[in-house]
């Protein structure tokens, strides 16, 4: 029901392991870590191979090739979180200072563990393993150590924010891993402190730079001494959502750093647009800008480069609804072009996908196995196809039909017209919609539906969309954008009550006085693929198949129409209407 947070490497010989954490509904006592594997570069992945399933909760696992090159396989557990079957005595224990949930809210990093297993064979499909060895306590780590220029190891753990106030600290590592101490630690300031998630790489000066996941983005500190003491933790000014990013020095020497969004853009708190850049200059200034996985949902990064100079990035895609990990090959040169130009590149490689539904979320895409319940094809539905380019005129009047029997008011009765060729409409009412009656809308058992239409937003801030299967006024579905912003959202109005199937932000923005072609495809019933591109270039694609699905079942068909979301006059422009079933 949940899968994410991934991890990756590749052995000498081209080897890919995968890790990530999975189980229950969300991060919980339920997470379980899981390990993969693939011998033809990606191509296929192995079904689990490995699970790390105590009684309690395990994750935030990641994966690192030693320079003996032994894979340390590394996940943290985290023993307070007990089991369903120790609950009764937890609570029986803590009941008479305080409740259970309160005493694990407050103490549920109290007793971290950092476990590590090690193999000498990861080039072997079946490696023999290590025993599972305690590394340290109170801390946590999912990001890879780094080999200072010195053959001194440093692991960037932390302590994770808890009331507690523990510190950043680092591991380090002498003896190549025989044992590992606490050096300094890194002041951060609280007020801004978030899940600490921090890496660390050495600069060309031998001076230490640590990045961090902050309440801002990515804060920095640094260390002059190896690590004995930090600056206190700084804004970088590197715009980014409060999210695991990835930075990792490449066999060239140049630094690669994986962030969502553009090195000037601040997406908000989106987790979407998630690219790549490269600096020769230690960070000073950033270059390139490769797209790796536009959509929103996608997040936490990991990476690593294999001995051909191959860039492997690993990523999840929508942890609760899609619930997959993916991956992500490139090199330098298509870093630096910000587009692909190499034979190596590939993008969305499927490395695991999770099938079970997840109760908490009403979007999600549908497993193979997925059977509608109820299907039924809608009285009057017949193969065929409708469009309107509304090129004729149409005056502004209440309960206007376009002058077209056809199109009806679909809810809040405003006044719809024809100028120039395209419609408008004037209503002081949030959400006036039409819908076109010639054809009705129908998916499942062998038949499916594509809907389109231009929409133009004429003003900042301006909802517009389409509405499908629409059975009345308070039973359809709403698909809508925001004009001067990347913002999309599908609604489902069930008994005249809205409820929010899913969110996010395209790849860019949808410009004022730009028509843009909103599509909903279906095939598969409940199952929804949404795309919109510019009308004027097709070929700029803003938002690519996005999948969701109505867990409810609510209208397998119905018309199809569209809606201006604001409570305005002649703020949106609608042209080119198509419809087409089979």
């Amino acid at each position: 029901m949940f899968q994410g947070i991934p991890g990756i490497e590749c052995a000498p010989g081209g080897r890919l392991w995968a890790t990530w954490y999975a189980g229950g509904f969300g991060e919980s006592m339920e997470n379980y870590v899981l390990l993969a594997t693939s011998g033809d570069d990606g191509k296929t992945w192995s079904k689990p191979v490995l699970a790390i399933n105590p009684p309690f909760r395990a994750s935030e696992p990641g994966l690192w090739l030693d320079p003996d090159k032994r894979l340390w396989f590394f996940f943290n557990l985290y023993p307070v979180r007990k089991a369903g079957e120790d609950l009764k005595s937890m609570e029986e224990k803590y009941s008479e200072s305080r409740s259970y949930k309160e005493f694990v809210s407050q103490n549920n990093f109290i007793g971290s563990q950092l476990w590590a297993m090690t193999t000498d064979n990861p080039d072997s499909p079946g490696p023999v393993w290590s025993e599972p060895r305690l590394l340290t306590t109170e801390v946590y780590n999912l990001n890879k150590p780094t080999v200072l220029s010195n053959g001194t190891w440093v692991w960037p753990s932390a302590s994770f924010k808890s009331v507690r106030h523990l510190p950043v600290s680092p591991l380090y590592s002498a003896d190549n891993g025989a044992s590992f101490r606490y050096r300094g630690d890194v002041p951060v300031p609280m007020a801004e402190r978030n899940a600490d998630e921090p890496m660390i790489v050495e600069r060309k000066d031998g001076s230490l730079w640590m990045l961090n996941r902050m309440s801002y983005g990515i804060g920095e500190s640094i260390s002059y001494d190896q690590g004995g003491s930090w600056t206190e933790m700084s804004d970088t000014f590197i715009p980014h959502t409060a999210s695991r990013f990835y930075i990792r020095r490449l066999r060239s020497g140049k630094l690669l750093l994986v962030k969502h969004g553009a090195m000037d853009a601040n997406i908000g708190r989106d987790r979407s647009q998630l690219m790549a850049f490269l600096s020769d200059d230690d960070g000073e200034t950033w270059s390139g800008g490769l797209m790796l996985d536009v959509r929103s949902g996608v997040s936490y990064p990991d990476g690593t480069q294999a001995e051909d100079g191959r860039i492997y990035i690993i990523y999840d895609f929508e942890r609760h609804g899609a619930k997959e990990i993916l991956m992500a090959v490139f090199t330098e040169a298509d870093v630096a072009a910000g587009k692909a130009v190499s034979e190596a590149a590939r993008f969305r490689v499927l490395v695991s996908k999770a099938t079970a539904f997840n109760p908490r979320h009403g979007s999600e895409v549908a497993p193979a196995d997925f059977i509608p319940a109820d299907v039924v094809k809608p009285e009057g539905f017949r193969a065929d196809s409708h469009t309107d380019d509304f090129n004729r005129e149409a005056s502004f009047k209440t309960e206007s039909t376009l002058n077209s029997e056809s199109w009806a008011n679909a809810r809040s009765a405003g006044r719809w017209g024809i100028v120039d060729g395209a419609v408008s409409v004037e209503s002081t009412l949030a959400n006036a919609a039409v819908y076109n009656n010639a054809l009705q809308t129908f998916s499942g058992n062998g038949a499916g539906f594509t809907l389109s239409v231009d929409l133009c937003g004429l003003v900042l801030g301006t909802w517009g969309g389409v509405i499908f299967n629409y059975q009345d006024k308070d039973n359809f579905y709403l698909f809508k954008i925001k004009f001067g912003t990347p913002d999309y959202q599908v609604f489902m109005r069930k008994n005249g009550e809205d409820v929010k199937i899913t969110a996010g932000k395209a790849g860019s923005i949808f410009n004022t006085g730009v028509f843009h072609t909103v599509t909903v495809g279906s095939s598969n019933a409940y199952e929804f693929a949404l795309s919109i591109s510019e009308a004027a270039d097709p070929q700029k694609v803003i938002l690519n198949n996005c999948l969701v699905v109505d867990q409810t079942r609510s209208f397998a068909g119905g018309y199809g129409g569209f809606v201006q979301g604001n409570r305005a006059s002649n703020r949106m422009l609608f042209d080119n209407f198509s419809l087409e079933v089979f």
